[in-house]
């Protein structure tokens, strides 16, 4: 165990020395979180392995392992020297690994996996030296490393499958929201590359501008990939039923609280405590628990939405577009913590993420058949209930810390037994089905997250969903 614990410290000081080398700053009062790179890979393996999956999500796993393998590589080759942080040396192994895969398990043209391997492992190595380089200070090395397999993983799972749209028209509302959020997302990703690139000569008409063109571009797309207008699917979708309108305004009700929190502190001037950040938390919970348990799809849709809605506000803010960029500098000023030193106002995004993690990367998550609402709730539990208990009784009766941390004993009982509280309460009234397995599963769940909440220092929003989905995976 200390020959273990010395060669960590060991890693961990060289990838440091090379990182500064190459004038990279990763957040402040965090370690490197490593395993965080580890977290996105293991859950998409683990959903294969427990449940039936697409041709799409097969190769996208695929993929996923190749990224496992750069991960690695470029942990071990940056320990070794700081040249790994200008060089390509590491993508052959991660590319001709999904190449194999592909070609081999997937039976796929050699072509098509060669372009998918090496396409991947490019992109992944290039989105992490471009956040590293161009995000300082707002990431620890294993968050960086998350955050890029995301984005690559999504790249390719969308072109792959609005590709295949071109022959096969989306059928279900599922598939449709998909085939939608796809291609909202992606166009989100260009405008923001877009208006970066211009932003030396932005102004408020070249904005528009360009929202508008990208809009259009959008528009066609989905027009050609529907087979119909997605706006007018979008209407009839919400608009022909009575409980779809009912969900949006209580969704609006609970949206207008927390603009109304934002409002109230920013009028005061002063940074919100941790306890009154949780505010937020408790509206996501009030938001997503519902909408899990009535309205998957629906919630499924406003997630993406959203997301996108979080980014584009976040470029209006940091393009510096007049008054109503100062108003959301104002927002982000009072609301930010110290995960947000870097200057980009990553807590609200991770936040959503978090809560919605189940949606985004189940392969089925709105089906019944192929997953429970347990699965569903694992962002709701781990940050949305736990780490909100945690937060609160911790600071107000917390006396006992843990071992080289900040946080409580008391803290982490909260986070336990309010998780414990709210799956007995469910299954109580009847949305969760137990046997033995799924009672043991979802008390280990509860443990290891309640307890990597207490330990870690990387972001809960990210890890803890992550985390707490692969343990619930496989009851």
């Amino acid at each position: 165990m200390e020959r273990v614990r010395c060669f960590l410290n060991k890693l961990h000081s060289n990838i440091d020395k090379h990182l500064k080398i190459k004038s990279i700053k990763k957040r402040p009062n965090a370690n490197h979180g490593l395993w965080v790179g580890f977290l996105l890979p293991a859950c998409l393996i683990a959903c294969i392995c427990n449940s039936t999956v697409s041709h799409v999500f097969k190769l996208t796993c695929a993929c996923s392992w190749g990224l496992t393998l750069a991960t690695f590589l470029f942990i071990i080759f940056t320990s070794i020297t700081d040249k790994n942080l200008t060089t390509w040396n590491d993508i052959l192994a991660p590319g001709l690994s999904t190449t194999i895969l592909c070609s081999t398990l997937l039976n796929r043209g050699i072509i098509f996996s060669l372009t998918s391997g090496f396409s991947t492992s490019i992109g992944f190595k290039y989105g992490l030296l471009l956040i590293l380089n161009h995000c300082p200070l707002s990431f620890t090395l294993g968050e960086a490393f998350l955050i890029t397999q995301a984005v690559v993983l999504f790249l390719y799972s969308s072109i792959v499958h609005l590709s295949s749209s071109i022959y096969e028209t989306p059928i279900s509302n599922h598939e449709i929201i998909t085939n939608i959020l796809e291609v909202g997302l992606l166009t989100v990703l260009l405008v923001v590359i877009t208006l970066f690139n211009m932003r030396l000569k932005m102004n408020i008409t070249k904005f528009f501008v360009v929202v508008f063109m990208y809009i259009s571009l959008m528009l066609a797309t989905l027009h050609f990939t529907l087979r119909q207008s997605p706006i007018l699917w979008i209407i009839t979708y919400i608009f022909t039923d009575l409980k779809k309108i009912l969900m949006i305004v209580y969704w609006a009700a609970a949206s207008g609280l927390g603009t109304i929190a934002i409002a109230t502190q920013t009028s005061i001037g002063s940074k919100a405590s941790t306890a009154r950040r949780k505010i937020f938390h408790i509206l996501s919970v009030a938001v997503y628990l519902p909408g899990f348990i009535f309205e998957c799809d629906l919630i499924y849709l406003a997630s993406g939405i959203a997301f996108a809605g979080q980014i584009a506000l976040e470029t209006v803010r940091k393009l510096n577009l007049g008054w109503f960029s100062e108003m959301l500098d104002d927002g982000f000023y009072v609301f930010s913590d110290e995960k947000d030193v870097g200057g980009i106002s990553l807590t609200p995004m991770y936040l959503l993420i978090g809560i919605a993690t189940p949606l985004f990367i189940h392969p089925a998550p709105c089906d019944p058949s192929a997953t429970g609402l347990l699965i569903l709730l694992s962002g709701i539990l781990s940050v949305g209930i736990g780490d909100t208990a945690a937060s609160y009784f911790g600071s107000k009766y917390g006396k006992r810390k843990w071992p080289g941390s900040s946080k409580s004993l008391e803290g982490t009982f909260a986070s336990i037994a309010s998780q414990i509280l709210l799956i007995t309460c469910l299954s109580k009234l009847g949305f969760i089905s137990f046997n033995t397995m799924t009672m043991f599963i979802s008390l280990i769940a509860v443990l290891v997250n309640a307890m990597v909440e207490a330990l870690t220092d990387q972001v809960d929003n990210l890890t803890l969903p992550l985390i707490t989905f692969f343990i619930l995976i496989f009851g």
